[in-house]
């Protein structure tokens, strides 16, 4: 739940989580569609698909229990090289590395590494990494790094006179830190416009399911199409880690597309992403916003528009 989602974000669904999964064994004999529903809104929905995969796999194979085998561990749908080492270093004591961007960030800077993300620059970094948690405790020395990194070697801003490594820092002694590693060179999301059908009947609206294989994998939402013209009940915009989507809301008129009719109220129990709360916020008639609920927070808002 942590890979690129901030820790306020995070704790109340892993909360949510453990408290309907407690065991590997309960995970691996859950519903997909529970599951989906219990991430709803957290993002990168392909985390909840991999790791109940590897529940599953844990169930059949290990007796439900983590294996300490850091190869072992890398064989496991979504362990890559950070996530594997993690659990073997933290949970195993196993002599590995676990590289996220704190990490990566605290040894290229001690040990000069100018472009950490270049070919050469990542094998430097992974070859330092090694050599660092050879001693003595090396969950702990992965987790120091990582909190170090975290908190005194910021990516802007760097507390150099309060870091403990400053003494043997390259890139502090040379008067460098905040140029390693270089600034990023960012593509701008690809505009996406498509328009959001809201059907209603009561006070329920109706959802349809998206294909495994296309945006919002496998999760419920309104009717999505083309962008079309004229007017609509209002327009969202919805930022994603390589897109950004301009919704049009419009009223729904004639069949209905195959999906089911869901009590607005009880939409917090559906496996939707937050770009439906959104769209109902601008489309749904005043009277029914008072049924919005969105997991006992508020909604993500994003730029919108009600027309």
């Amino acid at each position: 739940m942590l890979q690129q989602t901030r820790v306020e974000t995070v704790v109340p669904y892993f909360e949510r989580f453990m408290a309907r999964f407690p065991s590997v064994r309960a995970l691996a004999e859950a519903d997909p569609e529970e599951v989906r529903s219990l991430w709803s809104g957290l993002g990168y929905y392909r985390r909840a698909q991999l790791m109940l995969r590897a529940a599953r796999i844990l169930s059949d194979r290990y007796d439900g229990e983590l294996p300490s085998d850091p190869v072992a561990l890398a064989a496991l749908p979504g362990f890559g090289p950070y996530t594997t080492g993690a659990v073997a270093s933290l949970a195993f004591d196993a002599r590995v590395p676990a590289v996220d961007g704190n990490i990566e960030r605290v040894l290229a800077r001690v040990h000069g590494i100018e472009d950490p993300r270049g070919a050469a620059g990542r094998r430097a970094v992974w070859a330092w990494s090694e050599r660092w948690v050879q001693g003595e405790g090396p969950g702990e020395i992965n987790e120091g790094l990582i909190e170090l990194g975290a908190t005194v070697c910021s990516l802007r801003k760097p507390l150099c006179l309060s870091c403990p490594l400053r003494s043997s820092c390259v890139a502090q002694k040379e008067g460098k830190p905040e140029r390693i590693p270089p600034p990023r060179k960012r593509k701008a999301p690809k505009r996406v416009d498509l328009a959001a059908d809201l059907f209603l009947d009561g006070r329920s609206v109706l959802l349809v399911r998206q294909p495994s294989d296309g945006l919002f994998a496998d999760l419920w939402t309104l009717p999505l199409g083309p962008a079309r013209g004229g007017e609509p009940l209002g327009q969202v915009r919805h930022l994603l880690t390589h897109r950004e989507l301009s919704v049009e809301v419009w009223r729904g008129e004639g069949a209905t597309p195959d999906g089911r009719w869901v009590p607005v109220a009880d939409l917090e129990g559906w496996a939707i992403p937050s770009l439906v709360p959104k769209l109902l916020e601008v489309g749904l008639p005043e009277a029914m916003q008072v049924d919005l609920r969105w997991k006992g927070r508020k909604f993500a808002r994003g730029p919108a528009s009600r027309r």
